[in-house]
Order: C-alpha cells, then sequence, then structure tokens
C-alpha cells in the first residue's frame, strides 16, 4: 500500500525537510533501527542540506552511562548554539571538519 508505506514515510519526503537536522543515535539501539538513520542522513546529504550524523558507541535507545550522557547532552547543546545562536564553535570544537 503506497499510500501507507511510501507516501508517509520519511525517507521519501526528505526534499521537503529544510530545517538543519541532527541524527543522534547509539550504535546498539535495539528501538530504532541504526541503518534507518544512516539512510535520512545520507538522503538529507544529498539534497544539499545541513545534516549531522552522530553515533554514540555501545549506547542502546536509553542512554545511562554517564559519560556518554554527557557527550549526548553536550552534542544537543552544541547543535542548537550553532543553529540558534550562530555560534558555532563548541559543534566545531566536539566535531571538526574532516579532510577526506
Amino acid at each position: 500500500r503506497k499510500d501507507l508505506f511510501v507516501d508517509r514515510s520519511p525517507l521519501f519526503n526528505a526534499d521537503k525537510i529544510h530545517t538543519p537536522l541532527l541524527f543522534l543515535h547509539g550504535d546498539s539501539d535495539t528501538n530504532v533501527p541504526f541503518g534507518e538513520s544512516i539512510q535520512m542522513y545520507t538522503a538529507l546529504k544529498r539534497l544539499g542540506r545541513e545534516t549531522a550524523f552522530v553515533a554514540v558507541r555501545g549506547a542502546n535507545h536509553q542512554i545511562t552511562e554517564f559519560n556518554k550522557r554527557k557527550q549526548w547532552q553536550e552534542t544537543i547543546f552544541a547543535w542548537f548554539a550553532k543553529y540558534l545562536q550562530d555560534d558555532p564553535s563548541w559543534w566545531e570544537a566536539m566535531y571538526p571538519k574532516k579532510s577526506l
């Protein structure tokens, strides 16, 4: 049923997203498949949208380990500072650009 699986799919509606979008995902998440976040991130990158993908190693859907929880929160705050306060310094300190 195309009306249920394609028309309502976030992936097939990625072209409608214009807000900078952060994907923050535990790589051991048992609730939300890791690959689905990668697919959406890739779709947005291919569309030239502002997006980032951060994987928290060994983290499940619930982040309970203190250091990983701290990383999670700081990542969110740095992303907001970049896009809501026009200050990318925190984000760039945490996630410097890499040359391939």
